[in-house]
């Protein structure tokens, strides 16, 4: 009936007309089954997908993000905010390095961090990108990194969408081709300029990701 939401549970054996159903041809919201209760958060498979927030950044204007992750793989677009090849802002992990880029129509700059440590542990880390006029800060855990942009001049007030874990296939990621990781772990504790996410009312989701919580990985 209208106004209530989807099914919230588990399916196997799915047969029709005494035949196994066999994989689903499309999905969207829907994540493997786990038989331990679930921790509060996201979950990203790592089949590909990507949550839709309430929130915009004005990309020309100063920004504060920040989440708490805990991958299971070393590669994956963990946040994307754009509207075009030279208006966006990425925070990616690439190959265990943890990499923040922003263009605001002035020329791209980036900064990025490799942590001591993998961040694919199991374990729960913070990072946080600042952009504060031309300074770009990046934060992972207790370590830091920072770089100089271009001197801010005045630039476009388009609002950006932001997206958790993807961004939708027409989208160009900057400096990403086709074919880049999935992001595969979870999400909690996310702040757009100090404003929290509700991860488990986004305003859209596509693809396999779960919004009632996280497994133990």
């Amino acid at each position: 009936p209208a106004g209530c939401g989807g099914f919230i549970g588990c399916f196997r054996d799915l047969k029709l007309n005494a035949v196994p159903a066999g994989n689903p041809v499309y999905s969207q919201g829907v994540v493997p089954c786990f038989q331990n209760p679930l921790q509060p958060g996201a979950y990203f498979s790592g089949q590909g997908g990507h949550m839709e927030t309430d929130d915009s950044l004005v990309l020309g204007r100063d920004l504060e993000i920040q989440l708490e992750v805990r991958p299971a793989s070393d590669s994956g677009l963990l946040l994307y905010a754009g509207t075009s090849s030279d208006q966006f802002l990425s925070l990616v992990l690439s190959q265990g390095e943890v990499i923040v880029s922003v263009n605001s129509g002035k020329g791209e700059f980036s900064t990025s961090l490799m942590p001591e440590k993998p961040l694919c542990n199991r374990r729960w880390h913070t990072i946080t990108a600042v952009k504060r006029n031309n300074v770009l800060q990046l934060f992972v855990d207790g370590t830091s990194e920072q770089n100089m942009g271009p001197k801010r001049s005045h630039s476009a007030e388009t609002k950006a969408t932001v997206y958790l874990g993807g961004a939708p296939s027409d989208f160009l990621v900057a400096k990403h081709p086709d074919g880049f990781p999935a992001f595969h772990g979870c999400f909690r504790h996310v702040s757009i300029n100090r404003r929290p996410v509700v991860l488990s009312k986004p305003h859209s989701v596509q693809g396999a990701v779960g919004t009632q919580g996280c497994p133990h990985m």
